[in-house]
C-alpha cells in the first residue's frame, strides 16, 4: 500500500475546485481553457461546471469557447457566468484563490516527496540580525518588510515545481522544495534580488530522505497552515546553528553565504554541486546542550 502523507489525508486530489489563475491569460481565452483543461485532466483541480439558469453539469468540451449554448436548456451563456469558472476572474475572491493555491502546493509537494524518496530544505534568514535589530529596530523592520513584500515573492513567483514556505517569522523563512534545482536557483536569484540592499543573507539547505516515517511529520499549525516536523527537521536546526564553514571567512563581496550539510553532501546530487560550486567539504563536530553527539561534513559558498 502507498505511503500517504497527513497532507493528502487531509487534502484529497479532487477536493479543491480551482486553482489561482487569475488574468494570467487576459484575452487568450484559448490558452486560459487549455491550462484549465489540464490541471481538470490531471486532478489538481475538480472542475464541475453548472449552467447558471438550469444548473444542469457541463460537459468540460462545452466550454472551448467563452460563450457557448446548454446543451440542455438552450440558454445563451457566457464561461464567466459559470460560477466554477468566476472564482478564477473575480477579484472579490483573491484570498481563497491564494488559500486554493497554497493547499495544493501542499498537496503536491507532500505527494511528490514521498514517491520521490526525497524533499530539499532551505533555511534563510538575514546575517547578523540580532545585533542589527538591536542596533536599529526601524532599519531591520524595513528590511524584514523588503524581504517578504519583494525580494520572496520575485524569486519563489519562478519556481517550476512545488514547493512550500513552512515558516515565515521575523526575517527567517523555511522552504521545503521537490526539486534541487529549483532550490539552487532561488538563493542565486535571491542573492541578485537584494544586490542593492544593506543587508546580508545566510542560508543552510539539506536533503531529506521521505520514508514512511518521515511522511508523517507534515502538521497543521494553529494558523490553519503546513509545519514539518521530523528528527531529522530537529537534527538539520541544531546543526545549522552550529554549522558556520571556514571557507565562509575568505567571503568578501557577496549577499549570501550558503552552507549545504551532510546528508546532501553525501547524497547522489553531491557531484553535481561540486562541479557547480567548486564545493571543498569541511567537517563539523560538537556537543548540543542536551549532550547528543554532532559529526559530520559541511561545505559553504558565497554568492
Amino acid at each position: 500500500m502507498a505511503v500517504k502523507s497527513r497532507i493528502e489525508e487531509a487534502i484529497p486530489v479532487g477536493s479543491i475546485d480551482n486553482w489561482g489563475l487569475v488574468h494570467i491569460f487576459s484575452f487568450q481565452y484559448s490558452a486560459f481553457f487549455d491550462v484549465i483543461n489540464a490541471l481538470n485532466e490531471n486532478r489538481i483541480i475538480d472542475l464541475k461546471p453548472e449552467c447558471p439558469e438550469c444548473s444542469a453539469l457541463l460537459p468540460i468540451e462545452e466550454l472551448s469557447k467563452p460563450d457557448f449554448t446548454c446543451p440542455e436548456c438552450g440558454s445563451k451563456i457566457s464561461i464567466f457566468d459559470v460560477p466554477a469558472f468566476s472564482i478564477l476572474v473575480s477579484k472579490d475572491n483573491h484570498a481563497d484563490i491564494r488559500n486554493r493555491s497554497y493547499e495544493n502546493l501542499a498537496r503536491l509537494l507532500s505527494e511528490y516527496s514521498v514517491r520521490n524518496g526525497e524533499m530539499f530544505y532551505l533555511l534563510c534568514d538575514i546575517e547578523g540580525s540580532q545585533l542589527l535589530q538591536k542596533k536599529d529596530p526601524p532599519a531591520y523592520n524595513h528590511y524584514i518588510s523588503r524581504l517578504w513584500s519583494v525580494h520572496w515573492p520575485s524569486v519563489l513567483d519562478r519556481i517550476s515545481r512545488a514547493y512550500l514556505p513552512l515558516l515565515a517569522n521575523g526575517d527567517a523563512i523555511i522552504i521545503a522544495f521537490l526539486s534541487l534545482e529549483d532550490c539552487l536557483s532561488s538563493i542565486e536569484r535571491l542573492s541578485l534580488s537584494i544586490s542593492s540592499e544593506p543587508f546580508r543573507l545566510s542560508a543552510h539547505l539539506d536533503i531529506f530522505y521521505m520514508d514512511s516515517e518521515e511522511a508523517v511529520g507534515f502538521v497543521r499549525r494553529l494558523d490553519e497552515k503546513w509545519d514539518f516536523n521530523s528528527i531529522a527537521v530537529t537534527n538539520f536546526h541544531r546543526v545549522a546553528e552550529k554549522a558556520k564553514p571556514d571557507s565562509w571567512r575568505g567571503c568578501k563581496d557577496y549577499k549570501i553565504k550558503a552552507c549545504f550539510l551532510n546528508q546532501i553532501l553525501h547524497s547522489s546530487y553531491a557531484q553535481m554541486l561540486t562541479n557547480k560550486y567548486s564545493l571543498k567539504a569541511e567537517s563539523y563536530a560538537f556537543v548540543d546542550k542536551h549532550g547528543h553527539d554532532y559529526k559530520g561534513d559541511m561545505a559553504g559558498i558565497c554568492l
